[in-house]
This record gives structure tokens, C-alpha cells and sequence, in this order.
């Protein structure tokens, strides 16, 4: 969904949730375990709406934007900035893992920076927010809109698994810490996602880096 920046008491990243989202019960039920997951490295997420209409979720505003954009721009990184990105991720998944939680969308682009300026705390965002989709026969209904927009960080197994499991998220790790070392985007070879491949030079072609939009 899209991502506004607001203001209540300080700023705040506000989330609007599309309509592949599950509501009503199930909806408040998950997103109060959601918010229960505090840690370090990951996005806290503050607060939400659920009526007939809308469903939002409120998150800490991080001023520093994305591993994404910053990998982007020359020298915004140094080695040990990108270490500790790293590490920041690790302990992150680790944190979740620990709680039975799958992340489902490790990338850069949901790799937040909490402060504009080194010292540098990496933490994620959308964590767990599978949790929140509508469910067939027990399982998340991923929409091919989110697969689309994490081609190169998802699972090869994936077609043929038809969900994202905690392996999943060491998969897309391990494609998080190729890019903080190259520089470059993951590719793909095929539409099946069977086998990963590094372009010889950066993409000029970015993908749409967080925050998207910005509202008062």
C-alpha cells in the first residue's frame, strides 16, 4: 500500500492497506500481535484504523529512508555502515524468528534507516505483515503485485511452495547482503525464479523506494 507521512506528536508513517488485506476480528487480532513485536531492528508499528472503509497502519517515522535509496547515492555508505546494515537485519530476523514470525518481504526497500545521519540503526519494516492477508485454506493470499515487487529477493522455491515460509526470509538475507556488497540489484534469468544472477553493471532503473508519498 501507500505510504503517507503525518504528524501526532511528531512525525509518523502511515500505511494504507489495500483490499487483499483481511478485516474486521482476524484483522484486529493480528495486528495487536504485530504490535506486541518490539525490538531494535524492527519499524514500531504504533498504531492502526479498521472501519468499513479504510484500514492504515501507524509506524515510527524513520528519518533516514531506505537501504535502498542510500545504496543509490555514491558514498552515502561506508563498509562499516553497511556491516552494521547487516547485522541490523540479522538481528532482526533472528528476533522474529524466535517469535514464529515470518517477515515475507526482506528487501532494501523495507530496510529503514532510523536516523539521517551515522551512527546508522537499520531496522525492518512490514514485518510480519503477512499475518494481515486474507487467508485461502489456512494459507496468506500473497497478491502478484507484492511478488512483482520483490522479484530477485523471493525464494526460487517459491512457485512451488505457494507460500513464504521463515526459510524464505534467509533467501532473501542473503540476497540483502550480496546488494550491500556490490551496490547492484538482484536479477533474475527467468520468470520462474529459478536460478539468481547479477547484472555487470548497477540498474539505472530503481524500484519505487520507501517513503512513496508524502501528505500533511
Amino acid at each position: 500500500g501507500t505510504v503517507y507521512r503525518g504528524n501526532r506528536d511528531g512525525d509518523v508513517a502511515v500505511k494504507r492497506l489495500r483490499n487483499f488485506f483481511s478485516e474486521g476480528y482476524d484483522f484486529v487480532v493480528e495486528v495487536n500481535v504485530l504490535a506486541r513485536l518490539g525490538h531494535r531492528n524492527l519499524v514500531p508499528l504504533l498504531g492502526y484504523t479498521c472501519d468499513a472503509t479504510e484500514r492504515c497502519l501507524v509506524y515510527e517515522f524513520c528519518k533516514g529512508g531506505s537501504v535502498f535509496a542510500k545504496l543509490r547515492t555514491p558514498r552515502s555508505l561506508t563498509w562499516s555502515d553497511r556491516l552494521d546494515v547487516a547485522d541490523d537485519v540479522a538481528s532482526g530476523l533472528k528476533f522474529l524468528r524466535e517469535n514464529d514470525v515470518v517477515h515475507g518481504g526482506v528487501k532494501t526497500s523495507n530496510i529503514l534507516l532510523a536516523s539521517s545521519e551515522p551512527p546508522y540503526v537499520a531496522k525492518l519494516h512490514d514485518a510480519g505483515l503477512g499475518r494481515l492477508l486474507v487467508r485461502n485454506e489456512g494459507k496468506p493470499v500473497i497478491p502478484q503485485s507484492a511478488i512483482d515487487n520483490a522479484r530477485g529477493y523471493v525464494d526460487p522455491a517459491f512457485s512451488k511452495k505457494g507460500n513464504v515460509v521463515a526459510a524464505s526470509d534467509v533467501y532473501a538475507c542473503g540476497v540483502v547482503l550480496l546488494e550491500l556488497l556490490s551496490g547492484q540489484l538482484p536479477a533474475w534469468r527467468s520468470p520462474t525464479w529459478t536460478s539468481l544472477a547479477w547484472p555487470s553493471a548497477p540498474c539505472s532503473t530503481p524500484a519505487t523506494a520507501w517513503p512513496v508519498s508524502y501528505t500533511h
